[in-house]
């Protein structure tokens, strides 16, 4: 009687790890979410500059989506040090989510596509922190153990543009001329940017040219580059290029957006003479901080010029507003170039 008592005991006992192996199982299912807003559950294969390849649960075939066809990946076994860093990323605390972040690297179950999460988040982290040495160590870290990585263009984009500060600028022409192997237009529109960025107007400026014919994003982000190179002489006309090409029909991705509006908030503050015209400038640059909020490389002069713009309204709430936009500035991007603009005008303002 014992025997068989027992003998039931373990075959129940075997029928909820079971059970708890399969939900565990259905609960660690991976989810790819679409630029429409179609959910795909299963086992993500690949994820990389390429695209996501995911094989579906239930025998249901593959899904391959191209990398500007995808808008979220979550995977179903990404550890909990992930998971709290992913929240205090979030509500802006830096200094958690670098810990849980390093956590998670050392987890022995992590994910193999999540790595490249991380390693770029991380570096997000460092470089918000004013880790710049750091932040540079770990992007080069990530195109060195995920070459094919998803952040290949924002991983390069940051690379050269820390290595055009430190004047590592012979590091950049191998950087440009790897990634011309996965993407040529895409690495021909970096090398123009990086000409823009160390004084090559000339060499840019033609770069930019022959890449405006090329439709889309590439397209027009070479508009936006002849562009800025053009706004100092002649800001009215650069301003009207670019508005043209946002006002079209055609679908543009938010960096592109941003960028436009960081453009025509600086031709309208450089062309202005009346109040009104620094309320036209101001609402560029709500447009960018408010439609297309997170952009590191534009929200830091988008705050401080919106501060700008309070000052030069000169009515009764301005200076206390122009304070509100500095202090945002100093507080999230206190060790850029921008931030310390924005810290050095809060004593005027605050008066």
């Amino acid at each position: 009687m014992l025997l068989k008592e027992y003998s039931m005991t373990r075959a129940a006992s075997l029928i909820l790890v079971l059970a708890a192996a399969f939900s565990s199982s259905a609960l660690a299912a991976d989810e790819v979410v679409d630029t429409r807003g179609q959910t795909y559950r299963g086992r993500v294969m690949q994820d990389d500059i390429n695209g996501v390849d995911l094989r579906l649960e239930g025998g249901g075939g593959r899904v391959q989506l191209r990398l500007e066809e995808v808008a979220k990946v979550r995977y179903g076994e990404e550890p909990l040090s992930y998971q709290y860093g992913e929240a205090a990323l979030k509500r802006g605390d830096c200094n958690q989510a670098l810990a849980n972040y390093e956590t998670a690297l050392d987890e022995r179950r992590l994910p193999r596509n999540l790595k490249q999460y991380v390693l770029f988040k991380t570096a997000t982290c460092h470089q918000r922190l004013g880790n710049y040495k750091e932040a540079t160590q770990t992007l080069e870290k990530l195109l060195k153990d995920v070459p094919k990585t998803r952040f290949l263009l924002e991983t390069l984009q940051r690379l050269i543009s820390a290595y055009s500060q430190t004047g590592d600028v012979k590091k950049v022409g191998p950087l440009i001329d790897d990634f011309a192997r996965f993407r040529p237009q895409e690495a021909a529109l970096l090398k123009a940017q990086f000409y823009e960025r160390v004084g090559k107007i000339r060499q840019a400026q033609r770069l930019y040219e022959r890449l405006r014919n090329a439709g889309g994003s590439i397209g027009a982000r070479a508009t936006i580059g002849l562009a800025r190179i053009l706004v100092r002489k002649r800001p009215a006309k650069a301003r009207r290029q670019v508005e043209a090409l946002i006002q079209g029909d055609r679908k543009l991705d938010d960096a592109v957006y941003t960028q436009a509006h960081l453009l025509i908030g600086g031709a309208r503050f450089q062309m202005a003479r009346k109040k009104d015209d620094y309320r036209d400038a101001l609402l560029a640059y709500l447009r960018v901080v408010l439609l297309y909020a997170g952009d590191e490389q534009a929200e830091p002069e988008a705050l401080f010029m919106i501060g700008q713009c309070f000052e030069k309204l000169e009515d009764k709430t301005s200076k206390r507003r122009a304070a509100k936009w500095y202090s945002r500035a100093a507080e999230r991007y206190g060790n850029t170039s921008w931030g310390k603009k924005a810290q050095e005008r809060l004593p005027y303002v605050r008066r």
